[in-house]
């Protein structure tokens, strides 16, 4: 008898078919709606003394973060290339971040203030 009502329930709708035992062909998302692509992560990593990418390539509007992860402190300081779009991050701890948003087109070089030896480029198309 409990084997006879598992196997009812088991013969219920599932995902994969239209519920008539056949495939579905719908390329929505379960629940409907649509897919969309994930925004590009802009993200730089402060460790080992460097900037990790030294030069990153993003769009105008786009929004660029850095993360300290070593043990000094460091800053992100834009060497002012581009007028109207300066950037100075102050100093960062470990674990600390600092984001700025690069609005027009240009070659954003920058380095740390403290270690000047470290450099980075943000590209902004």
């Amino acid at each position: 008898m409990i084997l006879g009502i598992l196997t009812i329930i088991g013969c219920g709708n599932s995902a994969g078919n239209g519920g008539n035992g056949t495939p579905s062909t719908s390329n929505q998302p379960p629940g409907g709606g649509t897919t969309t692509t994930p925004a590009a992560t802009n993200e730089v990593v402060i460790k080992s003394s460097s900037f990790q990418p030294s030069e990153i390539t993003v769009a105008a509007g786009d929004t660029v973060t850095w993360t300290n992860e070593d043990s000094a402190t460091h800053t992100v300081t834009g060497d002012k290339t581009v007028a109207g779009d300066d950037f100075e991050s102050g100093n960062l701890g470990n674990g600390k971040t600092f984001s700025h948003t690069f609005s027009q087109a240009g070659t954003y070089p920058y380095h740390c203030s403290i270690h000047t030896n470290m450099k980075g480029t943000v590209i902004v198309e």
